[in-house]
């Protein structure tokens, strides 16, 4: 097989073969005139006011923030305060002690610190990485000091059993909107194979997007093979509180005010759906989560419920 030339405009003078040397081309005259050929064809740039060229454009691109589900999953604990990037503001009581602080450089926002000694710092810090969701409580990053390990995390402002406290009944989309978003959270456990084991409305946080995602994880452990599940289980106080704001003291599973709440409403047949279920999974396809509901539809009663912590509210029940 020939090997092609190395150079693209080198000529071959057939006259030179034929022995008539004078029209034979040298090789520098040869490269002369591709050289002035190819000069000609190029496109002369275009000037730019009195003094410059413009610059041939530079490839953008776009910068993507990481979302906070890859954030979790680059997690590492650097070994410095957190207080060297983020500025304390304020001490919180949410779902267990928590410090609300601000990032000092932008990306500007509001998170969470939590402080871990060392004796479970080691399974929070895996747990934190391990177990991501968009109905769980994001890590953004960690930190390790003499003092214990200080894990960041996304700003929830209120957890549920606050929207339990307020005055506002939540109605039936709005119950749906809730507990879909805890059962798809607890679906996520479940099929990792693990189980919350302390769930219940103060470890279940929302924000004011109407986002509702399950908090505490450092709480899951391997969930067993035997038994009821316990998250499973858990459910049905849960839906008791948001449906009449307290659990039966003996007990018992039901809804004493059946004049807010349809003995034959797709609620009251969730709750009751919560003692036999099996599986998460079985509950996901009752009625009243397969209805459409929207996350959206909670803003209201999550402004209600953090104006009802400073104290100074007004509210009309509906007639």
């Amino acid at each position: 097989m020939a090997i092609p030339p190395k150079n693209r405009h080198t000529q071959i003078d057939m006259f030179a073969l034929t022995g008539d040397k004078s029209t034979v081309l040298s090789t520098k005259d040869t490269r002369q005139q591709a050289s002035q050929k190819d000069t000609q064809n190029n496109k002369k740039p275009q000037p730019i006011g009195r003094y410059g060229l413009k610059p041939p454009p530079s490839p953008k691109v776009k910068k993507v923030r990481p979302t906070l589900e890859s954030s979790a999953l680059q997690l590492r604990a650097a070994w410095k305060s957190p207080w060297d990037k983020y500025e304390k503001i304020y001490d919180l009581e949410l779902g267990g002690p928590v410090a609300v602080a601000v990032r000092k450089v932008p990306p500007i926002e509001l998170v969470h610190v939590r402080a871990f000694l060392k004796p479970v710092a080691e399974k929070a810090l895996h747990m934190f990485r391990q177990l991501q969701h968009h109905n769980i409580i994001a890590a953004l990053d960690a930190f390790t000091t003499d003092e214990g390990l200080f894990i960041i995390l996304e700003h929830m402002p209120i957890s549920l059993d606050r929207i339990v406290s307020s005055p506002a009944y939540p109605d039936e989309q709005q119950l749906a909107a809730i507990l879909g978003q805890i059962l798809n959270g607890v679906a996520y456990l479940s099929a990792e194979g693990f189980e919350h084991g302390s769930l219940c409305c103060s470890n279940i946080f929302l924000n004011t997007n109407g986002e509702v995602k399950i908090a505490n994880q450092e709480c899951c452990h391997l969930a067993e093979t035997t038994g009821d599940p316990c998250d499973l289980r858990a459910l049905s106080p849960i839906v008791m509180e948001l449906m009449q704001k307290y659990v039966k003291e003996d007990g018992a599973i039901g809804i004493d005010d059946l004049h807010r709440w349809h003995p034959n409403s797709n609620a009251v047949g969730f709750l009751s759906a919560t003692t036999s279920a099996t599986s998460i999974v079985e509950l996901l396809k009752h009625p009243l989560l397969t209805s459409p509901w929207r996350k959206e539809s909670l803003v209201g009663l999550i402004s209600l419920a953090q104006v009802c912590l400073r104290g100074r509210y007004k509210y009309t029940p509906k007639v």
